[in-house]
């Protein structure tokens, strides 16, 4: 990425947080289905044969269908395919120097659903960032950047370097996604609680993926929650709750053999941190309760937020 794509990217991203600060999932209009809904959706990608591309694929084809089609493209073969009516998921990514306390960089992750501008469909052969418009954009978690640690690069996949980023995850992502842009509707930052399904929790197990808990401190060391320290961060919690691996949460997605509440925690949203709660047959969140924080790192107070949620009446 180029130093003009990098500050565009950055004004973006900053645009956004201070629009819809803690927003994971952002629409930019009402009508959003409309300009999408008779095209093909793209997916950028670098290489076709990206690690779990075959899955990532068959998620997309599966539970995006909103569009009339899914296909992954490759970004060398752009401008040879841009095209009035079709959208287009890249995966993206920008860099914010002196996040962390003023000390760390951290690296930013986003999906990002785009249409070609007007100018740029009439010149496709001079087709750049500047030519697209944005549609949706869904958040992922932060990584920080320890010293001088280059920008990453990588494909769809994230080279393992996003939380909670799988094909299961993906596939409620989507689901959330289509079910917004059905509606009509634009993501909006108010705290999710649904009473009805959360009451659920009282006799089901809780699935936490190991993402959600990297530590951060105040000097920058990037760690693990031990399990004795998972045990304490959950001492309030007196329902069912398992750490699983994020494999394991993937799979168990996928199967879907029956419907699972699980958790994500989410850092670096705007200025601050979320927890949620998900179903994982419909991709709805059933609880979310973002915060303004400077520690990006699971509290117990946030879960004794969740269990007065679930345990009200």
């Amino acid at each position: 990425m180029n130093l003009k794509n990098t500050i565009f990217l950055a004004a973006a991203l900053c645009f956004l947080c201070l629009s819809q600060a803690m927003a994971q999932i952002q629409i930019f209009s009402k009508n959003a289905l409309d300009k999408i809904k008779d095209g093909t959706t793209h997916v950028m990608v670098g290489d076709a044969d990206f690690p779990n591309s075959a899955e990532y694929y068959r998620v997309f084809k599966k539970y995006w269908t909103v569009t009339k089609g899914v296909e992954f493209l490759k970004e060398s073969d752009l401008k040879e395919n841009i095209k009035e009516g079709d959208s287009y998921f890249r995966l993206e990514n920008v860099v914010i120097h002196n996040y962390y306390m003023g000390r760390y960089p951290a690296q930013f992750f986003y999906l990002n659903l785009w249409i070609p501008s007007d100018r740029g469909v009439k010149k496709p052969g001079k087709f750049s960032i500047y030519n697209e418009t944005a549609i949706a954009h869904l958040q992922t978690s932060v990584r920080y950047l320890k010293g001088d640690s280059h920008i990453l690069t990588f494909d769809f996949d994230g080279s393992g370097h996003i939380s909670n980023w799988n094909p299961g995850t993906l596939k409620n992502y989507l689901q959330r996604l289509s079910t917004a842009l059905q509606k009509g509707e634009k993501m909006n930052t108010d705290d999710i609680t649904n009473k009805d399904e959360l009451k659920l929790l009282r006799s089901q197990v809780l699935y936490c993926p190991e993402d959600d808990f990297i530590t951060m401190n105040m000097f920058g060391k990037l760690g693990t929650y031990t399990d004795d320290e998972i045990a304490d961060l959950f001492k309030s919690y007196q329902f069912q709750y398992k750490t699983i691996t994020n494999r394991e949460l993937e799979d168990k997605i996928l199967a879907d053999k029956e419907p699972f509440y699980y958790m994500l925690y989410f850092r670096g949203l705007s200025v601050g941190i979320m927890i949620g709660v998900v179903n994982s047959r419909t991709g709805e969140l059933i609880y979310s309760k973002t915060k303004s924080s400077t520690y990006n790192s699971m509290k117990s107070g946030e879960i004794k937020d969740l269990y007065k949620a679930v345990n009200k009446d």
